[in-house]
């Protein structure tokens, strides 16, 4: 809007009638003027509407600002130096230029491999850009019998559809989305959960992607990390007890806090929790992860790549050598890592993930890695094993277990009137399932000499079923399935 005397005399005339107005009522003096031909009804009238209407039209052309502009002007720099007035411009995007599709092993996805298609690469390219200038956080592309795959997109459980593509072309795009999240191209009956990587503008963004099948083909949903602060241990579902069993090994100067899971069953989750209840005012804090969430505040994170200089083990022994009172290590995978560590975790306390899906199965790996059982018995302060289950929907139907888990829930004293299945509405993009939680097995160092396995995982995870949060399916798939079929999301 230029700069113009009309628009500041408009508001005058406007406070001037106003004031008429005003003094019409409250003035005994003003009685005389009454029979006045300039201060007909219809005068009071416009004095009176003419205010706000004129308000909006100000507002909708940023009129503040330019009052603030012409007083700047009149009266010198003073009031311009209190606020510095440019017309408001709608906020910058999160990216201009183009996006670029990356694999497993962090390289581009060019044209070289055949089972993807140019215009499967270009479609989803388009399609994450859109989902990244709106800041929206999940997708979910969705065939339909028609022989049409409706794509929608949305951020905590509000959906939009944004376009539409035929079958075939959706078909190509989940299996681009696959190759890249290094799942199995060929599955297609069965949940698939993996991460994508794409970068834009030198930026990365990280995606938790999910198939499953679904009347008229595969569905796809995607969802954007580092979006959301850690959860809270009560929002993990630790119960006031675990909490508290918690909270008194994190206080422990030195020694260990084990997580133990299957891939992508949440463990990263956890033991971000866990660092978040760290009063990093009091404690440093030093982790190696390679974790697309945001960081921290108080937290030193090192980011393990590709080069020899910066490889996790080499990180660990960085970390260590800089005397954190607390290390933490998400997915310790090495032997040089886990004993470097365990060396450090008589002066420090050690918090580490490691893909097991028992404690048993963890200690293993550990001996052979190096570290013996009588060794992690001594340093051993909690140990926590669990399973991330998705939670139902609202739109859940009533279904009734089979007659073996209904032997189960009697024999424990869980209700069976509760029992539901996943049903499917848009609230939760046709998949029965919004949200998640998840069940623990916590123990000490007695734990080490007993055969655990999962059945106090699947006993809390049946309880959970009692009350209709996850369906029987969900617990048997997430806990009692082998966990190399463990295809949850991190």
């Amino acid at each position: 809007m230029s700069y113009t005397w009309i628009w500041l005399l408009i508001p005058i005339m406007l406070w001037f009638y106003s004031g008429l107005f005003l003094v019409r009522f409250l003035g005994p003096g003003f009685d005389e003027w009454r029979g006045s031909k300039y201060l007909k009804p219809y005068w009071n009238l416009l004095t009176l509407f003419a205010g706000p209407v004129m308000a909006l039209v100000m507002w909708g052309y940023q009129f503040l600002d330019l009052i603030w502009l012409l007083i700047a002007k009149l009266f010198g720099g003073i009031f311009g130096k209190l606020k510095k007035v440019v017309p408001s411009a709608p906020p910058p995007k999160s990216g201009t230029g183009p996006v670029r599709l990356l694999d497993s092993r962090g390289d581009a996805v060019t044209g070289d491999d055949p089972r993807t298609t140019s215009r499967a690469r270009d479609t989803l390219r388009k399609i994450l850009a859109e989902l990244l200038d709106k800041n929206l956080t999940d997708l979910v592309m969705e065939p339909k019998p028609n022989g049409i795959c409706v794509i929608q997109a949305g951020q905590k459980g509000k959906w939009v559809p944004i376009r539409e593509i035929d079958a075939k072309l959706a078909g190509e795009v989940i299996l681009l989305v696959k190759i890249m999240a290094a799942l199995n191209p060929q599955e297609s009956g069965r949940a698939q959960v993996g991460k994508i990587t794409i970068r834009r503008d030198g930026a990365a963004s990280y995606f938790t992607a999910e198939t499953t099948a679904t009347f008229g083909g595969e569905k796809l949903l995607l969802h954007r990390k580092g979006t959301e602060p850690p959860m809270s241990l009560d929002a993990c579902g630790f119960s006031a007890d675990a909490r508290k069993t918690i909270h008194g090994a994190l206080s422990a100067p030195a020694g260990v806090i084990l997580i133990a899971a299957p891939p992508d069953s949440g463990s990263s989750t956890t033991f971000r929790a866990l660092l978040a209840e760290i009063d990093t005012k009091m404690r440093d804090v030093i982790t190696v992860e390679d974790s697309a969430d945001a960081m921290l505040p108080g937290i030193v994170r090192r980011e393990p790549g590709k080069a020899q200089n910066n490889s996790f083990p080499m990180l660990t022994t960085a970390a260590v050598q800089e005397s954190p009172t607390v290390l933490g290590l998400d997915r310790l995978a090495d032997a040089g890592s886990a004993r470097t560590a365990f060396d450090a975790a008589r002066e420090m306390l050690l918090i580490f993930t490691i893909d097991a899906p028992t404690l048993e199965d963890a200690v293993q790996k550990l001996e052979s890695w190096g570290v013996s059982r009588q060794e992690l018995a001594a340093r051993l302060r909690l140990a926590i094993v669990q399973r991330r289950l998705r939670k139902l929907c609202k739109c859940r139907r009533k279904a009734t277990p089979a007659p073996e888990i209904q032997e189960y829930f009697n024999e424990a004293g869980f209700r069976t009137d509760k029992v539901c299945a996943p049903a499917g509405c848009r609230n939760c993009g046709e998949t029965g399932f919004l949200g998640v939680t998840a069940v623990f097995d916590l123990c000490g160092p007695e734990g080490l000499n007993e055969t655990r396995g999962n059945t106090y995982l699947a006993y809390e995870g049946f309880r959970l079923a009692s009350e209709g949060i996850v369906s029987v399916d969900e617990v048997e798939r997430a806990v009692l399935a082998d966990s190399t079929t463990n295809t949850q999301g991190e």
